[in-house]
Order: C-alpha cells, then structure tokens, then sequence
C-alpha cells in the first residue's frame, strides 16, 4: 500500500491551489515509512528510520487523492507544516475526516463580519428614542460627542478639561445646567455608560497563520487605545516610542498590540527584562510580552508599526534603586507587566496581593473581549466571545529555592555564594580576567558589577557590592532573595554580550569595564535588562493587517447605526435654542 501511495507524491512544480484541495484533519495516528527520502527533514520524527508520524488531530489539507485498484483503498496526498516547513505525506482516507474546500486565510477573513463594537444596551436605547426631536437630537450627539473622548484628548483638548466635561463627578454640576436649559429632560444622561471603543480587545487563535512571522504558540491581543504624541526621549522614565517624527510615518491615531507568548517562551522583542531568579516564582515571566504600535497612514493605505519598550532612564533608575537594597521600581514593573498579560489573555487575579492589579481597565471599563477563531474543517473564522478566566496571583520565593535555582542553571564559569579570595586561581581563567583581579581592588557579585557598569552615558562609578560571608549575598541580591554569584571578568563579559570577546574592547576610563546597555547573551537573565538593542526600535512598514477592516472599522468611520438620526432642518430650532442659552446665562 505504501508503494501503491508514493504515486502520488508531488513532483516539481505541483503547488497551485487547485478546487479540489480540502481541509483535513488526521483521525488516527499514521505511520508513513519514507524510504526513498522524498520528504524534507523536518518531517522526520525518527531520522534514523526516515518515518514521519502523522497524529491524530493534526491539521493539514489535501491536495490530491488516488484509488489504488489492488487493495480499492483511497488514499489522499495531504500536506502539513512543521518547524516552518510545509511537506505532503500519502494517507489512507480512513485515518482522515475531510472538510470542506480550502481557503486561503485572506478569502476566510474577507468573509469575516466587522468586530462588534460596544452597543448601547435596551434601557438607554429606548430613553435614547424618545421625547421631542429637540430631545432625541441633544441625546445622541451627547452620547456621541462622549464616545470620542479619546480623540478629542488627542486632537489637543487639555485631559483637565475632558475630565471635568466627561466624568461623572465633575459632570454632574455642569449638567444641571443643561438640564435646566432643557426642561429637565436630559437627567438620564447620568446613567450612560462609557461608550468609547478603547476597551475593546480582540484576540487571535494561536493555531492561526495570520502572523506567522514570530512562529508558533503566539496569542495576539489587540487593545484599541488612542496614544498620547509619542514620547521619543530615551532618558524618559515613561512609556518610549521609536517613532520618527516625519508626517509620512509619525501616527497620529494608532493601536497598541499585546502579543503574549505562549508558555514561559521569550518573545523576540519583549517589553521588558527581569531576572529569571527573584522575589517571585517566574520573575521572568514579563519576558512572554511584546508591545507594538501599529497604525494606517491616514492620506494612504500603508501601515506601520514601532515596538515599544521600557526606557533606558527607567531601567536605569531600577538599576540604581537595586544597588541601594531597594526592590520596589523592579517590583512595580513585574507588577504591570503581570496585569498587561493577565489583560491581553482575558484573566483576572481576585486574590491579587498587595499592589497587584485584580484586573486592568480601559476608561474604568472592564475591555471586551473578543477571540478570532478559525474553524479548519469548514474553512471559516469567526469571532467569539472570549469568558474571562481566574489565575492564582503570584507567590513568593525563598532564599533556598533560589539557590537551587542558581546551581542549576549557573554558567560553566561560575561560582554561587561562597566568594573566593583573590589568590585563587579561578579569576585567572584568561588574561583580562587575571589583569582585572591584579588591579582592582575587591572581588564583587556578577550582579553588582553589571548593574553598576551599565548606563546610558558611562561614568567611572564606585561598585557597592557589601558581601556578607555569613548569608553568602550582598545587599543587592539579599535585596532579590537570592545569594551572589562570581564570574571572572572574561566569561562574565562574553555572557553578557552574547559571543567571545576582547574586555579591553569595553574599557572605559583606564581599566574600568563599562557593559553594553544592551546584552543578548544568557547572563543577561541575572539582572534587569532592556527587551532588544536600540537598534531594533525604529519604525517598519508592514503588510496590510489581515482583517483590518473589521478589526479597525472605528478608524475609517466615526458613525455607528445606533446613535445615526436623521433630522429635517425645521425640527431643529437651533439658533431659537442658542438664544434662550444665552438669556439663561
């Protein structure tokens, strides 16, 4: 039968999508024994026996089928991806469950109904509806007028004044004004809910191919907030953009993208750096998040988009804080950065503990979510409601467990704890780690050295590293429940960087040794760092996003079929109506 079903494995050039590909989904496990070695090697699960394993539930399509008139079995040649790679295997149809025809992602998107928007809910519909024309007109441009909050802050409107004009503790003094002016009529107002689209997020399923770019196992979540002009200072302790600040890029209305990486994965850019060992099981976790502005040129159908991370002045400032024994700025950030995930994946903390967040909100609402989900039999996607789940809040380390952690996880060149006097021949690995040790003075923690030798503008500064033999830690890593680890110089730069390097290519000042702000290699984990190199934060064009106008339909129109009303010219008495304002005043 296997060779009765190489028949029809493709030859070159067979790739056209054709009417009769269909979705597939495997309904038992399959073994396909590729003796010829037509198959790439990725699709190997057993390299020395060249097998590929198709398993059940695995998706793929197919692209072909064949009667083999020996054994009457029908078998289809389905393809499936792995690790990147697509390759075509021959299965019998009864290990198969086919669906309906295949659809390229963009026909299934084009497909898609616009993303519903937040609707006015029964009771405010029909207060909406009613009274005089005057009376419907001044409800649905009010309801109106406060659904564009966010953008009347951005086209200039001082945030004080929108807040006096729209919050329910400073509006209602100014209302009654209004309510006197109207008879009394627009007292219902009170109860409106906030109607801005900026707590709208959608999600995206992670088996989808819509952004294939950062690989498999990513959740998109896209939250709709309108920025703030973009706040380029690096030395800024803020939220830092890399937007460049020429018209044909610079967004004046954009989105913020949360992507949460599946599992305790890194993302290629993430938001933030902490230490994989800290005061809290999985520190590191902020690692999983990346932050991206995105956004439609508004004179063209270009998109862009700028990842964000923390700035340098803040990270620096967490640094400082560290050095001194104070935890509290890097806490902080490992508490944002827990509530913007639990946010981007629909979670909620109700034990939060003290100074976490239970749950985030956009303008006091809790966002609505929405997941996009793609249906592969049918060939189809759609949006779902997506139920927000409860997540056990964050526990704390000991010092022990982190020791643990820190013997298992050390460099090869590393001690953890006990410090070594000079003499020893552990810091004359190489020559600049021995010319180090011979013209310093004391020996101090990996964790000391980096964060003291690591600024935006370098300083030949004093390292304060208070060892005390008795815990094995000094006051920056008691400070992260965690005792001290020591590296000769060498290994520690050439961990930090990422590569093998020459220490004399960071001196700084004679022989003080000034780390990159930015580091790639794995002990790069031992302390706070940036998420990528300043290189990387600059503005990209993208592609279309897939979807776009259902996903941003806000952007393109302002209107929404609830609120539209139409009224003839003389229903409305509006100069009658500015006259008697005026005589009220």
């Amino acid at each position: 039968m296997a060779e009765q079903a190489r028949m029809l494995m493709p030859s070159p050039g067979r790739q056209t999508v054709t009417a009769n590909w269909r979705a597939a989904i495997v309904l038992q496990n399959f073994i396909y024994d590729d003796s010829k070695q037509q198959l790439p090697p990725q699709a190997y699960d057993d390299k020395g026996k060249r097998r590929t394993i198709l398993r059940r539930g695995e998706r793929g399509v197919s692209v072909d089928s064949k009667l083999d008139p020996n054994s009457r079995l029908v078998f289809h040649l389905v393809c499936v991806q792995r690790f990147g790679v697509h390759f075509q295997v021959p299965v019998p149809q009864d290990h198969l469950v086919l669906g309906a025809i295949y659809r390229t992602t963009a026909e299934k998107i084009s497909d898609l109904q616009a993303l519903s928007q937040p609707q006015l809910n029964d009771t405010l519909r029909s207060w909406s509806m009613t009274g005089s024309a005057l009376d419907r007109y001044v409800k649905a441009l009010w309801i109106s007028i406060r659904a564009q909050r966010s953008q009347l802050e951005f086209l200039g409107i001082d945030p004080r004044v929108a807040k006096f004009m729209f919050d329910w503790e400073f509006f209602i003094p100014n209302v009654d004004k209004v309510l006197r002016l109207l008879r009394d009529r627009f007292k219902n107002a009170m109860n409106i809910p906030n109607q801005t689209v900026d707590g709208l997020i959608a999600m995206c399923d992670k088996q989808s191919s819509t952004w294939p770019e950062n690989g498999k196992g990513v959740i998109y979540a896209r939250a709709y907030t309108h920025l703030d002009p973009a706040q380029t200072d690096a030395n800024n302790t803020g939220l830092y953009v890399a937007v460049e600040p020429t018209p044909s890029t610079a967004p004046f209305y954009a989105t913020l993208a949360f992507e949460i990486m599946d599992g305790n994965h890194e993302h290629p850019r993430p938001y933030c750096g902490l230490p994989a060992v800290g005061p809290y099981h999985n520190f590191d976790a902020a690692k999983r998040l990346g932050i991206r502005v995105e956004w439609k040129h508004h004179s063209s159908d270009r998109w862009f988009s700028a990842p964000v991370q923390i700035t340098p002045g803040r990270h620096s400032k967490i640094a400082l804080a560290l050095l001194k024994g104070d935890g509290k700025p890097l806490e902080t950030l490992f508490q944002e950065t827990t509530a913007l995930i639990n946010m981007a994946e629909g979670k909620e903390c109700p034990n939060a503990p003290n100074g976490f967040w239970k749950y985030l909100t956009f303008r006091r609402n809790s966002p609505m979510i929405q997941k996009l989900e793609f249906d592969h039999l049918r060939q189809t996607v759609h949006w779902v409601v997506h139920i927000q789940t409860q997540v056990e809040p964050p526990t704390k380390t000991t010092f022990e467990e982190n020791r643990r952690l820190l013997r298992k996880n050390r460099a090869p060149i590393m001690i953890v704890g006990k410090r070594l006097p000079k003499t020893d021949a552990f810091w004359y690995v190489d020559k600049s780690s021995a010319n180090s040790v011979k013209s310093g003075g004391a020996v101090h923690c990996d964790t000391c050295r980096v964060l003291a030798r690591r600024r935006i503008k370098p300083k030949n500064y004093g390292i304060p590293c208070e060892y005390d033999e008795a815990t094995e830690s000094c006051l920056t890593c008691t400070t992260l429940d965690r005792p001290c680890t020591f590296s000769p110089l060498g290994p520690l730069i050439s961990g930090w960087v990422g590569k093998e390097v020459d220490p004399r290519d960071y001196l700084y000042k004679g022989n003080a040794v000034m780390f990159p702000m930015y580091g790639c290699g794995p002990l790069r984990r031992l302390v706070p760092h940036l998420g990528f190199s300043p290189d990387e934060l600059k503005v990209t064009e993208i592609a279309k996003l897939i979807g776009w106008t259902s996903l941003y339909p806000f952007l393109e129109s302002n209107e929404d079929e609830e609120e539209e009303t139409v009224y003839e010219e003389d229903e409305v008495d509006v100069e009658a109506d500015h006259e008697a304002e005026e005589g009220e005043e």
